[in-house]
């Protein structure tokens, strides 16, 4: 007899939860016949905390509903069973709640605020920002960077630029210190002087204003003209011939230091530095800089692969991830571990009945 009244007070229970709508679909057995819960596919309102409304999707086979889909906790709610073909999976990257992987700057995709976000430019370039031509590049703040891209080529002589196309703002030969020529203005806007000259150019002396006389430097180096290494040498017309000189900050990589320049990365990405994506940029010493990469373990949730990352889990709770209750942890490779997330509470618990036991 005691068994047969703990039975009548477990259906009588189940019974006043269905009234009240906190769950439905619960397995036949106490009621009046033998009909299904519910015709699968179908869909029904459930009660979620401050008294907000769910929807359920009965399962494929017409033997309970689905989980409760809210926002909150519910007041109370029981598992029909293992998910099946109806019942949408809630762990999956499509079906997680939007937010628990928010948009970041440094996830290589424009999205929020961002103007760029690494290689991700948006579909932008310099010319659709105004200018003339030119590298276009993002910084790790997800904003854009200009300083590769120029107007020079217009035929306007701006910013810093020496001169432009045939625009030489008045310059001469003899008016940068030469005895006679023809002065022009080079691709990059500065002054193209091999047309000038001395005319005591390749007596062997260094006379006037001439910087050298062949082999004759007059004592100076790369080094001496501020260029951090290289092989200085005389061009013919008695000046300097510097291309043979590199510093940091020409965006081409020289040197046994350099290990960039400006946006001159030579091949190296942060995954080739050991981390798992970012953007990898340059430092103003030339040095690489790994600041705005990432790699899972940094406690961090970044990039598109990682949902979680040590403590860090975006939001996510395991109410968002499709369970009722329970405690969402990290697993090592930045994926969510559920293994202490709940499907369903135990019916004895809630109604205070003697122990009925059911196995997660």
């Amino acid at each position: 007899m005691p068994k047969l009244d703990t039975l009548k007070r477990f259906c009588f229970a189940l019974s006043s939860i269905l009234s009240f709508a906190l769950t439905a679909g619960l397995p036949a057995g106490c009621g009046d016949d033998d009909k299904p819960p519910c015709t699968p596919g179908a869909t029904q309102t459930c009660h979620c905390a401050a008294s907000t409304a769910g929807v359920q999707i009965c399962n494929s086979a017409g033997t309970g509903w689905g989980t409760c889909e809210c926002g909150a906790t519910p007041d109370f709610r029981v598992d029909s069973g293992a998910p099946d073909a109806s019942t949408p999976d809630l762990l999956s990257p499509d079906s997680l709640a939007p937010d628990s992987t928010p948009a970041k700057c440094g996830d290589g995709v424009v999205n929020g605020s961002d103007a760029c976000d690494g290689s991700d430019l948006d579909g932008k370039s310099c010319n659709l920002l105004g200018y003339w031509g030119g590298l276009l590049t993002c910084k790790s703040d997800c904003t854009f960077d200009t300083s590769g891209c120029t107007n020079c080529g217009n035929g306007k002589i701006e910013s810093n630029e020496k001169c432009d196309g045939t625009a030489l703002g008045g310059a001469t030969c003899t008016s940068l210190n030469f005895d006679f020529g023809t002065l022009k203005c080079m691709s990059d806007c500065s002054h193209d002087t091999s047309g000038c000259g001395y005319t005591t150019c390749g007596d062997g002396k260094i006379t006037g204003n001439e910087n050298c006389e062949w082999l004759n430097l007059n004592g100076q180096t790369c080094v001496s003209l501020s260029y951090e290494g290289g092989t200085l040498s005389c061009a013919s017309n008695c000046t300097f011939f510097t291309d043979g000189c590199y510093k940091c900050g020409d965006g081409v990589i020289n040197g046994p230091t350099e290990k960039c320049d400006g946006s001159a990365l030579g091949g190296a990405t942060c995954i080739s530095q050991g981390y798992d994506g970012g953007n990898l940029s340059c430092t103003s010493g030339c040095t690489l800089d790994p600041s705005s990469c990432y790699k899972c373990g940094d406690g961090v949730v970044n990039g598109p692969t990682e949902k979680c990352d040590d403590a860090a889990l975006g939001g996510a709770t395991c109410v968002s991830a499709g369970y009722v209750a329970g405690d969402l942890e990290c697993k090592t490779d930045c994926t969510y571990n559920t293994s202490n997330c709940k499907k369903w509470y135990l019916i004895a618990r809630v109604l205070h009945l003697p122990s009925v036991n059911r196995p997660e």
